[in-house]
């Protein structure tokens, strides 16, 4: 009865337990008849997409063959067209041909006409010469002493008769002599006249004496100046020394053989210039009217209300032509050098003493009421009446009068400038070289280091990736077998890997990913149809097929031959910049000489010569101008900035930050709990396989569940991250970790970023010269955390690496479920630290569409934070062009981000990049006027609630490299760029552009600036020091004002910013010295931007060349390994191994 029972029970049971799967057997049928049931209808969607895709394509190709037939058409009917017109010209250029050679034989018969009347002159001219010889010989035998005076072209042979005074030009000595008429032609053989060679001639200087009125003539030659002369002088109140008082620019020419080309050719241009218009009379000092009268003569300088008081040359050439001219002549027997110092000047209607020039405004009065002015020479003799206005008393050296002594000491400037930039440039390669010795001797020591580290670190990185593919192997085929009914229909779908996926993550609910800790994955179906190994559900034989192959040879193939194509055109262009580069030199000291004043100015006290500087309204030079008008804008919009914009206080949201962290720190959490993400999709790793692996002593385990998963008890890493949840991080590396040292920055970098961001959306975008990394970098970011991304780009550019990980890797990783769709991406160097309140305004980029792009504000720092005053001194230069950026994104759209750390919109990254040429130097300019040519409502918000920290120079050495080959630079290579910015008409109706054209025109100043400084500072420090001591004050003293009114105006709210009074005292002659920095990135410029392959735009590369580097098949990759294709290679060298 009980074994019945029993019978009966384990009857009834075995009865429900075939109930219970015979009812998930029917679920399973249900389940299975879904998902054929869903891959049916992706499979229809698929083949509708592709009929309406091939549909489109037919449409298309019709188009382009009726587009094709009506373009032939067309030039069927150009052709014609071309061929009647041709036969016209023909017809035409018959005809002209004839004309032009009836033309020709005109021209044959008015030549030989030309001839014959040329024997006659020549005829005439003998007969004239043979009656000056008759006159000659009946002339006095004695001479006088000789007169500066010569003619303008020593070479040609003309008289000028004087009645008793002869000039005979000669090539090689000034022959001014006075000779009696009985004398005849013997006796003026035998008795030898008085010459002078042309490097003893000395100007006749008259000076005046404002105490006794009474005047003092010295004609000396340079060997014979006294000290009673120089100190006659100076009671006139002009400073000169010997060289300047009778330097003859003969003497200059011959010094000039002996400096750079360029002042050879300016000597010639000028002295062209000069004898070209020496028909028109000298300028005035300050106003410089045309056909101006020279007064000359020292009765002249007797009356101190005579209109000026400076040296004079006591013969002036245009005089004695109009002498000449009128048939008037001198006493006999009267001096050269006093022919015509006799000279009084009185108005001509009421006869007094002419005025002082400078204090007629000949502007204000009609031409015909201007005042005249009657000059009495030769002892009243002749005269002259010209407006009163037009007169002045010049100085003059020189052979021909055209030179004044102004003139040649801007010359000596000139000749003092290149030496001193020959001198700076050799000292500033030796420092640029001698910096550039330490870093290869550092990165030697990398070298070395990676050596012997590196094998080890990238055998263990090589397991991971050979882990991963192994569980996608075994997960994928576990799903292909199982579901093997409808293998057949989604496996040729490109969608196949990612429908898997889904279907896994939901049966599993969402609770991790089904792993396996087999080391070797089950044979899996290595040919299906028409699958192809590129889609292999091995993600190792899709590196190995043939589709990943071809694509790596293709770019390899294509980079190749872009190096051919663009490297050709490099001697073109290094040609022309250098001819432009030596013309602008050229051009650069002629203006100089052109524009420099041709006195010089005297002040008598150091006041005077204060009060001269500061009234900067009454400078004549347009040099002078110049210079006012880039300090005045410079100053201008500082102040602007100051009165306008208040530096922003920190955001609530970082106080609190700040006092979580610090709660953090005194209850003693782990520094782990600042790395671990809180976002449910970032924490989906399954602990159940967890292998562990030990090579050469280095330890990796690979168990994520200590980090990847959620700890609620760590306060949830502070923030719930909802400040970044729509943001991503972009670091660009570059050998990063070559050092010890490097390797502690980066380090660093990135435990500053994890404060601020999960580890998923950190992207470390490596980049080098060759096919694999040249350092562990990806070895440092995995010790940080392993779920921050790594990627290597074979291409050494830092925006390349951008523009490839935003377009290309980031969609890859987002469509295999790997990270989110980001909108938002930061882009920082490796050397800047995040700080943990970092603030992004996600809500006002998410409320204002048209900020495409955030700045933050940088300040210097140091990796072991000692900060030296060099760096304290950056920081100030920082923080004030950060108020710049913020006073430009208050008024409308700053120009740029800085290229340390920028926030951008994706989408408009992506356009941008799309249109740059990837030049390292200025790209960050670059980027901002690539938004700016746009001319659309785009704008550049500053954020300045937080300041981000980066790693400047500490030392001298350091500070030059940067600033000489890579900032400043960049601002002389974009000078055309300015240029179109400020005369664009598209700008004109665009209000960003109105905003920042100051600054354009600032900028486009100050480059023009940097050409001429050091002549101009040369050529002030030889003409006038005391002003240069006292302009470089006023300038200091500007200087001060400004970091004063920064520091205690704008930084009123924010004292943690402000810096030390010590530093604030260093500053302004830390930005003097800067303008060493200008000059030596100048001379970089010139000596070598021109040799730099220019770079090629992005959409070149894309449209054109083809260049890009492929994206890999898979998104766990073996980036030493992937861009070469030797991953069969590395296959046989692991089974060797006993892998």
């Amino acid at each position: 009865m009980k074994e019945r029972e029993y019978h009966s029970s384990v009857k009834q049971e075995m009865e429900m337990r075939m109930a219970t799967l015979e009812g998930e057997l029917q679920e399973a049928k249900g389940r299975i008849g879904d998902v054929q049931d869903e891959a049916a209808r992706q499979l229809d969607a698929i083949r509708t997409i592709h009929d309406r895709e091939l549909r489109g394509e037919r449409e298309a190709a019709e188009r382009r063959r009726n587009d094709k037939e009506v373009l032939i058409t067309t030039l069927t009917q150009q052709l014609h067209d071309a061929r009647s017109t041709i036969d016209d010209l023909s017809a035409q250029l018959q005809g002209i041909a004839a004309e032009a050679q009836q033309q020709q034989q005109l021209a044959q018969q008015q030549q030989q006409l030309a001839q014959q009347q040329q024997q006659l002159a020549q005829q005439q001219q003998q007969q004239a010469q043979q009656q000056q010889q008759q006159a000659q010989q009946q002339q006095q035998e004695e001479c006088s002493q000789n007169a500066v005076m010569s003619p303008r072209d020593a070479t040609t042979s003309c008289h000028y008769d004087f009645r008793n005074v002869i000039v005979t030009p000669c090539t090689t000595t000034v022959a001014v002599q006075t000779i009696p008429t009985s004398t005849t032609a013997v006796q003026q053989k035998k008795k030898p006249s008085r010459t002078w060679n042309k490097g003893n001639q000395c100007c006749m200087i008259v000076c005046c004496d404002a105490e006794d009125k009474k005047s003092s003539k010295y004609t000396q030659t340079p060997s014979t100046i006294n000290d009673d002369y120089v100190d006659d002088i100076r009671k006139c109140g002009i400073i000169l020394t010997r060289a300047f008082t009778c330097m003859l620019c003969d003497g200059v020419f011959w010094m000039m053989v002996y400096i750079p080309i360029p002042l050879v050719v300016i000597h010639y241009v000028v002295n062209v210039y000069y004898n070209n218009n020496n028909t028109k009379q000298q300028q005035q000092q300050q106003q410089q009217p045309q056909d101006t009268f020279n007064v000359i003569g020292e009765k002249a300088m007797l009356d101190v209300n005579t209109p000026t008081c400076r040296l004079d040359i006591a013969y002036n050439y245009e005089s004695a032509w109009k002498l000449q001219h009128d048939n008037m002549t001198v006493p006999y027997g009267t001096k050269p050098e006093d022919a015509l110092e006799s000279y009084t000047c009185r108005t001509s209607d009421t006869n007094q003493l002419c005025p002082d020039p400078a204090t007629i405004d000949k502007d204000e009065t009609v031409m015909m009421q201007n005042e005249k002015c009657d000059v009495w020479l030769a002892g009243g003799a002749w005269s002259q009446r010209t407006d009163c206005y037009k007169l002045q008393l010049n100085q003059y050296c020189g052979y021909t009068f055209d030179f004044t002594p102004g003139d040649i000491i801007a010359i000596r400037g000139l000749i003092f400038a290149d030496c001193f930039i020959v001198l700076f440039w050799l000292c500033a390669e030796f420092t640029l070289r001698r910096v550039d010795k330490g870093l290869k001797e550092e990165q030697a020591e990398g070298s070395e280091r990676m050596e012997v580290e590196l094998p080890s670190k990238r055998r263990l990185l090589r397991q991971q990736v050979l882990t991963r593919w192994s569980d996608d192997a075994q997960r994928n085929y576990y799903y292909s077998s199982g579901m093997s009914g409808i293998v057949s229909t989604v496996d040729n779908s490109v969608y196949s890997e990612q429908l898997l996926l889904n279907q896994q993550q939901e049966e599993g609910g969402g609770g991790g990913i089904v792993s396996s800790t087999s080391g070797d994955p089950p044979p899996l179906v290595e040919s299906n149809g028409m699958k192809s190994r590129y889609y292999s559900r091995d993600p190792r034989k899709r590196f190995q097929s043939a589709a990943w192959l071809r694509s790596l040879s293709q770019y390899k193939q294509l980079s190749s031959s872009k190096r051919h194509r663009f490297n050709s055109r490099a001697w073109t262009r290094t040609i022309t910049l250098d001819a432009f580069f030596y013309l602008l030199i050229t051009f650069s000291q002629w203006f100089i000489i052109y524009f420099s004043p041709h006195q010089k100015t005297v002040h008598p006290t150091y006041t005077d010569a204060l009060v001269a500087v500061i009234e900067i309204w009454n400078a004549t030079s347009f040099l002078e101008w110049m210079i006012f008008i880039d300090v005045l804008l410079d100053f201008c919009l500082f102040l602007c900035a100051v009165f306008v914009v208040k530096w922003p206080t920190k955001p609530v949201y970082a106080e609190r930050v700040k006092d979580s962290l610090h709660k953090l720190t005194v209850h003693g959490d782990s520094d782990d709990a600042y790395h671990r993400p809180t976002r449910h999709e970032d924490a989906q790793v399954d602990s159940s396989f967890s292998p562990s692996y030990s090579y050469d002593g280095y330890e990796y385990d690979d168990d994520d569940d200590d980090i990847s998963s959620v700890d609620t008890g760590s306060a949830k890493f502070i923030m719930d991250q909802t400040m970044t949840q729509d943001v991503c991080l972009m670091i660009a590396c570059h050998q990063s970790v070559m050092t010890e040292e490097r390797y502690e920055t980066f380090t660093g970098t990135l435990r500053s970023a994890l404060q601020v961001f999960p580890p998923s959306h950190i992207f470390v975008c490596d980049n080098g010269r060759t096919y694999t990394p040249f350092d562990d970098t990806q070895w440092a970011a995995q010790q940080v955390h392993p779920d921050i991304n790594y990627l290597y780009v074979p291409e050494g550019n830092k925006t390349f690496a951008f523009y490839w990980c935003n377009k290309y890797w980031i969609p890859y990783l987002a469509r295999q479920g790997r990270v989110a769709d980001f909108r938002y991406a930061v882009i920082i160097d490796d050397d800047v630290p995040l700080p943990p309140d970092l603030h992004i305004p996600y809500q006002m980029l998410d409320q204002n569409p048209n900020i495409k792009a955030v700045h933050f504000p940088i300040t210097a720092a140091t990796p072991d934070g000692s900060m030296n005053q060099l760096v304290q001194c950056q920081d100030i230069e920082y923080k004030l062009a950060g108020l710049h950026k913020l006073f430009q994104s208050t008024l409308s759209s700053s120009l740029s981000c800085h290229g340390a750390v920028a926030l951008w919109d994706r989408q408009t990254l992506d356009e941008i990049f799309y249109e740059h040429d990837t030049v390292f130097n200025g790209e960050d300019m670059y980027m901002g006027l690539s938004l700016l040519r746009r001319r659309d409502s785009s704008r550049i918000y500053s954020c300045a609630a937080d300041v981000v920290p980066t790693y400047a120079p500490d030392n001298w050495g350091m500070l030059f490299r940067q600033r000489v080959k890579s900032w400043d630079v960049t601002s002389h290579k974009k000078t055309f760029t300015y240029i179109w910015e400020i005369i664009n008409p598209r700008s004109w109706c665009h209000g960003p552009s109105w905003v920042l054209k100051p600054y354009f025109i600032q900028e486009l100043l100050t480059i023009i600036l940097d050409w001429l400084r050091v002549f101009l500072l040369a050529g002030l420090l030889v003409r006038d020091w005391v002003s240069l001591v006292l302009m470089a004050a006023v300038f200091t003293l500007l200087l001060y004002v400004m970091v004063l009114l920064f520091e205690y105006i704008v930084l009123r709210d924010r004292r943690d910013l402000r810096s030390s009074p010590l530093t604030i005292v260093l500053f302004p002659w830390y930005r003097l010295s800067a303008l060493f920095f200008r000059m030596g990135a100048l001379c970089q410029n010139i000596f070598t931007y021109s040799k730099d392959r220019k770079g090629i735009k992005i959409r070149v590369r894309e449209d054109e060349i083809r260049d890009i580097p492929p994206c890999p098949p898979s998104p766990d990759v073996d980036w030493f390994t992937v861009w070469t294709g030797d991953d069969d290679q590395q296959q046989q060298q692991e089974q060797g191994e006993g892998w």
